[in-house]
């Protein structure tokens, strides 16, 4: 029998060299994981998987660490070329995408991942964009926003066809949907 993702984890805290999984009702760190570089970003899956994006130490290359939510062990890990520098990550509810921001490369790139780590190859890209920072998806699944220099970019989560874009920031560089979807 499939053994249920962890209750226990509420927010996984990036910083440093590890990522901590942590229990915010006990108020307490149930776990460690070490990251392959100085981590930056993290999220986590409906279906039991972890991501953290890091920049590679020294002459390393940046990457995706992914994790099992039940054991924290690191089940696979993305090497990314040195022109990508992920900036955020983030799992479509309803499946097993997850995608992640290059903001050098100036595109969006989506995996699909298990919690046994990277089930296939790269999914989905979305270009036209100078230089990507924060990727969410809509509490639904059916939309993939990213930020892009002094807009946001509304895309389908499953085509990747561009739907839309919402402007005239000065910079976006995080956003957060509300809990019902209908705002940012």
């Amino acid at each position: 029998p499939e053994e249920a993702p962890r209750t226990d984890i509420d927010v996984v805290v990036v910083g440093g060299t590890e990522a901590e999984a942590v229990d915010l009702g006990a108020n307490e760190v149930t776990g460690t994981m070490p990251l392959s570089g100085f981590g930056i970003s993290g999220a986590m899956s409906e279906n039991g998987a972890i991501g953290i994006t890091f920049a590679g130490r020294g002459d390393e290359n940046d990457g995706v660490d992914f994790f099992n939510s039940r054991t924290l062990a690191r089940t696979d890990t993305i090497d990314l070329p040195p022109s990508c520098s992920p900036t955020s990550i983030a799992f479509q509810p309803g499946s097993n995408d997850a995608c992640f921001a290059c903001s050098r490369d100036a595109e969006v790139l989506c995996y699909e991942v298990s919690d046994e780590g990277v089930a296939g190859e790269q999914t989905m890209r979305f270009d036209g964009c100078e230089r990507p920072e924060q990727v969410r998806f809509s509490p639904d699944g059916e939309f993939l926003l990213y930020g892009c220099d002094q807009e946001i970019k509304v895309a389908d989560a499953d085509t990747g066809e561009s739907v839309g874009q919402v402007g005239g920031f000065q910079d976006v560089r995080r956003f957060e949907f509300s809990p019902d979807g209908r705002r940012i």
